[in-house]
């Protein structure tokens, strides 16, 4: 099982997505799809399909952040 990223690490990912880097966006979205789709799936039992559009609109609302959420905690 893949440890799970720190606060700090997340926000360092969130920061360096919010200034162009690439990598760390995707890095950023790799490390929380798992963590959503376990949330949701243990909320939605059954609706797998629901779990994963819950999921990608997560994801997709993380993109749109605006840089003024640099210093937001993740948790």
């Amino acid at each position: 099982m893949p440890v799970r990223a720190t606060e700090a690490e997340l926000r360092t990912l969130m920061v360096g997505g919010l200034s162009g880097e690439a990598t760390a966006q995707r890095k950023l979205l790799q490390a929380l799809a798992p963590v959503l789709r376990a949330f949701f799936a243990r909320r939605l039992r059954g609706a797998d399909d629901d779990v994963e559009d819950l999921v990608q609109d997560s994801l997709i609302g993380l993109c749109c952040i605006t840089s003024r959420e640099h210093n937001r905690a993740f948790t």
